[in-house]
């Protein structure tokens, strides 16, 4: 049996550091903090690295996040992974128009 549980979250803070930028992308990590509401009560730490791709909307992330909170009655806190391992790649690789830095065409 199956229990499900249903909410919302608002992100409180965001402070996100470039740590590397070039030729269109850049990586950044990120420290973050998330109110839940709903069956969900609680807080978050979360800290990100992230990858912005030279492709606008284009990024992935990978982190961990601390989620203290009551789920239906029940206290505590639980670590999950965070994880997008893509990023949006300008050309297909091995294709002949694509500028890949460090490829010869």
């Amino acid at each position: 049996m199956s229990t499900r549980v249903t909410g919302t979250f608002e992100i409180v803070t965001w402070e996100e550091k470039t740590y590397d930028a070039q030729a269109g992308t850049k990586l950044t990590r990120t420290h973050l903090t998330k109110t839940f509401h709903g069956d969900v009560e609680g807080t978050s730490a979360a800290e990100m690295l992230m990858a912005y791709g030279a492709v606008e909307g284009s990024a992935a992330y990978t982190g961990f996040e601390r989620v203290t909170a009551s789920i239906h009655g029940r206290s505590g806190s639980f670590v999950p992974t965070i994880a997008r391992p893509q990023l949006a790649a300008p050309c297909r690789p091995r294709s002949p128009s694509c500028q890949t830095p460090g490829r010869a065409s």
